[in-house]
């Protein structure tokens, strides 16, 4: 299976392209990120089938940024990761967890920006409010937003953040 999808970022003005493919051990998904004066980003995310993540690579104009692992020793070992210029790593949590309406979790996840600043692991909240409405909790600052999805659990608008227009 593969799904292409374009995402765009209601205030920052960027739009993100991405291929999401099942492959027989993995899930990966590749995007490129433009607007809003950024730098030409790319990355590639490889998933377990579980929906938790193995590998992230994110290049700025060509250039590698990041490259991260999960790594069982180490600050990398979330089953989580969350990139702040897509909307598409919410769907990790989304479908990993598959809550129940009415049921919420917190989550440990690793915290990757653009631009670059030090990964950190951080707190999150989900909880399902509707089959399709998720409400998303950054539990250090207070940042929450409610995140609406398809039935592949793949972001369809995040408050407002993001949009997806195919």
């Amino acid at each position: 299976m593969t799904q292409r999808i374009t995402w765009e970022g209601i205030e920052d003005k960027t739009t993100e392209q991405a291929t999401i493919q099942l492959q027989p051990d993995s899930i990966r998904a590749e995007s490129s990120i433009t607007g809003a004066g950024k730098p030409d980003l790319r990355y590639t995310l490889m998933l377990h089938h579980d929906w938790t993540w193995k590998e992230f690579t994110l290049w700025a104009d060509g250039q590698e940024v990041y490259h991260l692992m999960r790594n069982q020793r180490t600050e990398t070992n979330t089953a989580f990761i969350d990139f702040n210029l897509t909307p598409f790593t919410n769907t990790l949590p989304i479908r990993k967890l598959n809550l129940l309406v009415g049921e919420r979790v917190a989550i440990s996840v690793l915290y990757v920006c653009y631009p670059p600043q030090p990964v950190e692991i951080v707190a999150q909240e989900y909880e399902r409010l509707e089959e399709d409405l998720y409400r998303f909790r950054h539990l250090a600052t207070g940042f929450e937003a409610d995140i609406r999805v398809d039935e592949y659990g793949l972001v369809r608008e995040y408050a407002t953040l993001f949009t997806r227009t195919g």
